[in-house]
């Protein structure tokens, strides 16, 4: 998820519970913990604006879901604990020193906070407490999710495409598993196609699939 309308000073990211998000005007500025709390503290707008607030970023996001992930601009995805309503916010690809794009973050075993920056908020630094946080999703991830559920919908065209994305990401590793998912997509696409007596389309899936891995095992 992510914010489509501009905070005033920090907008809650859920209701009835303590703010874990708040808006750094300019780290250069100077941050200090008494500003966050105070942030805190003053956050205290009536349910209705909360509620609208909330909505107006699901009706944003409701827009971004109907794109491919591979066909939105790289993002790296937080999820927040059960006492911040398990929120899910998209940001701008996370940058730590040491931490490679590609690189799993382990938020649990971190401290003090994570600042990171939103794609609708160019020149606007953000921060959460690390502690609010329960996983992140880095980009590359995301896709090798969205390739696993099309395969399982049976959307194998869409499944291809985002392993083809993942296999020229040279920075991204699991480069087996990419290579193992791809034969798959292609036999069962082959098989999908045959059921359907769409034989030209099995063909083509099936002699990819054998330039591939000729040794790929099949059911005889």
């Amino acid at each position: 998820m992510t914010f489509r309308r501009q905070p005033a000073s920090l907008i809650r990211i859920a209701t009835g519970t303590s703010v874990c998000l708040a808006l750094l005007a300019a780290l250069t500025m100077g941050w200090q913990p008494g500003v966050m709390a105070a942030w805190q503290e003053d956050a205290t707008e009536g349910d209705a604006t909360q509620k609208e607030a909330m909505q107006e970023i699901d009706e944003a996001d409701l827009q971004r879901e109907e794109l491919f992930i591979i066909d939105r601009e790289p993002f790296d995805r937080l999820y927040f604990d059960a006492a911040n309503d398990n929120w899910e916010l998209d940001v701008d690809p996370i940058e730590l020193e040491g931490v490679d794009a590609t690189d799993p973050i382990d938020p649990t075993n971190k401290t003090g906070r994570l600042v990171f920056t939103m794609r609708d908020y160019p020149g606007r630094k953000f921060a959460t407490p690390w502690s609010v946080l329960v996983k992140i999703e880095r980009y590359a991830d995301l896709v090798l999710g969205e390739s696993e559920k099309a395969m399982s919908e049976g959307d194998y065209g869409t499944a291809f495409r985002t392993l083809t994305f993942l296999d020229n990401q040279p920075g991204f590793g699991r480069r087996a598993k990419i290579s193992q998912m791809m034969d798959r997509c292609l036999y069962e696409d082959g098989e999908a196609n045959l059921q359907t007596s769409h034989f030209g389309e099995a063909l083509a899936a099936f002699e990819e699939l054998y330039q591939r891995s000729p040794r790929f095992p099949v059911r005889g």
